[in-house]
């Protein structure tokens, strides 16, 4: 015979009494009706071919009834949106809450701690509406309320960022605009100006849906400020933004090669060379900005050029390479002047002043060996950021040792216009610049000749970040040997793995006693040659990863491969 109803009778301490049954053999009854907070004994039983059998007696509470108190704390329209936020207290936890705006819009509340935000889209400004938020609890009690808004009519517009250049700045615009238009325009006017009261110096007009409007013509190094104007659809109503200020930035490109004093204290400005120099070159400088200038001669081991008051400058002109003949025992070399200072200076504006005069800004041709040396030992050299060299090709030599063993460097010039190193063009540009911390970036680099980077960032134990390479495809005998040994705090090598020629010995000790290195992109070689990579990853992390083309067999075990400790994953 089977089961033919089971059941629970459920008592109260007082001896109220109720029986849920359900028919058939039934493993689970549920009891509702029951009071909130309330003690109850529950006895189940089942029927089976007519014989009645109970289980034991168990008790327990219901829960207390659960209540939901909902408190609008705020309304404000967001852009095309409306935000409501409520506040909340509640005995259990929510599982939901759902503001409903008719048949017009639904928003999911999001609930944060005690706090509950609806975002509203798709209204009308303008029009009043009318909501319902339902919210259930984790025990599905429901709480329901009712209230109303009306969505405001918005007319704004802001100037919320600039990009400038040196002769234009770029206005990113925000606007919401409920009464229609159809073009907008910038006004600027110089910094000493008032946009209230005085006319602008111009303006640029930006149509309905343009993100940013930019203002040209503008004036190099110069403080503007800047004022957003839209026209309401009526012809005549005006929406103004805030004013902002921006400045154009200074055309190093096409400024002299200058010196500042960086110390509060008077700064002597020398040039130290070596004597028995031939042909001794003329170097033209100005501390008025080149409304006159003066001229020294270069020769012998020091030559003394200027005093600079605290935080001056001096501009400088010349016509040649910079560096000077040297004749000894029937042959000559050419040996660099380098520029030293008493105190701490910066260099900025176009090295190309010091090849072509005052041609400079359009002849940005120059020779061999025409920078090199410029700053070699110069400890009180601490900014380049502001030194502009534009050309794509560096001649051999040119850039040779021009910052070598400046140790209070601390940033770097834009290398970005070079395309190819010839040979020694870059070599130990920046060797021993031990406080430098900005890599250089030599992202559009293809081809180093010999030794075209040769030791190039050479104990820069400052750098973490690698200069970046990624486009080198050639790379010349010794070109990029030793180019980041003894970066003793470098973490992120460089990549290389569009390289696919090496010549002799070119990458011997590239990343030679980087100890924290724990990974390294090999090149992209059909074959390994030892020779080429002899220590390359010399005292490097004890553990690590060399990534390498599929295909290509590295030696293990041996630090001009794979190191000893590391594995291998293709790339």
């Amino acid at each position: 015979m089977a089961i033919t109803e089971t059941g629970v009778v459920v008592t109260t301490l007082q001896g109220i009494q109720g029986t849920y049954t359900e028919q058939g053999q039934a493993l689970q009854i549920v009891m509702d009706g029951l009071t909130p907070n309330t003690a109850y004994r529950a006895t189940a039983y089942c029927i089976d071919n007519g014989i009645q059998s109970t289980s034991n007696t168990e008790s327990f509470t219901t829960l207390a009834a659960g209540t939901i108190v909902l408190t609008r704390q705020s309304m404000a329209r967001q852009g095309s949106d409306y935000d409501i936020v409520y506040t909340y207290t509640s005995t259990y936890a929510l599982s939901s809450s759902v503001l409903r705006v008719g048949n017009t819009a639904t928003a999911q509340g999001v609930i944060a701690g005690n706090t509950i935000t609806y975002t509203v889209s798709g209204l009308t400004p303008g029009n009043a509406y009318i909501y319902d938020i339902t919210t259930i609890d984790v025990y599905t009690e429901t709480d329901n309320i009712q209230s109303s808004f009306v969505m405001p009519v918005v007319n704004t517009v802001e100037i919320v960022g600039t990009t400038p250049s040196d002769t234009s700045v770029e206005c990113e615009l925000d606007y919401v605009i409920d009464s229609g238009f159809t073009s907008g325009y910038v006004g600027y006017w110089y910094s000493t100006d008032d946009p209230t009261t005085d006319q602008p110096i111009g303006h640029e007009t930006f149509l309905n849906g343009a993100d940013t409007c930019t203002v040209t013509g503008l004036t190099a190094g110069t403080a503007y400020k800047f004022r957003a104007t839209i026209v309401l659809g009526d012809g005549t109503t005006e929406i103004h933004s805030s004013v902002v200020s921006a400045s154009t930035l200074v055309d190093y490109e096409s400024q002299y090669f200058t010196i500042t004093n960086e110390s509060d204290s008077n700064n002597t400005i020398s040039m130290a060379g070596y004597n028995n120099y031939a042909n001794p070159t003329l170097l033209y400088w100005s501390v008025d900005n080149g409304t006159t200038w003066s001229s020294v001669h270069l020769s012998g081991t020091s030559v003394n050029i200027t005093t600079l008051p605290a935080r001056k400058s001096v501009i400088f002109h010349h016509t040649g390479h910079m560096c000077g003949e040297y004749t000894s025992g029937g042959s000559t070399s050419i040996l660099p002047f380098s520029f030293r200072s008493t105190e701490n200076i910066s260099a900025s504006g176009s090295l190309h002043s010091l090849a072509k005069g005052r041609n400079f800004v359009s002849n940005k041709d120059y020779s061999t060996h025409q920078w090199h040396g410029l700053f070699q030992g110069c400890t009180t050299l601490v900014s380049i950021r502001n030194l502009k060299f534009n050309n794509r090709t560096v001649k051999e030599y040119a850039l040779n040792l021009i910052f070598e063993g400046c140790t209070s460097l601390v940033d770097m010039m834009d290398l970005t216009t070079i395309n190819t190193v010839e040979a020694r063009g870059l070599e130990m540009m920046f060797r021993d610049c031990r406080l430098l911390e900005t890599p250089p970036d030599l992202r559009n680099v293809t081809t180093v000749a010999d030794n075209g980077m040769y030791f190039m960032c050479y104990y820069c134990q400052k750098l973490k970040t690698s200069p970046d390479v990624r486009n080198i495809t050639t790379v010349g005998k010794n070109g990029l040997q030793g180019f980041l040994s003894l970066c003793s705090s470098l973490i992120e090598p460089p990549d290389i793995r569009k390289v696919t020629t090496v010549g002799v010995n070119g990458m011997t000790e590239f990343m030679s006693n980087c100890r924290l290195i724990e990974y390294a992109y090999a090149p992209n070689v059909s074959v390994w040659t030892n020779s080429n990579f002899n220590s390359w990853l010399n005292n490097v992390a004890a553990n690590g990863t060399l990534y390498k083309p599929s295909g290509l067999a590295i030696p293990t075990n041996t630090t001009s491969g794979v190191p000893t400790g590391w594995t291998t994953q293709d790339y």
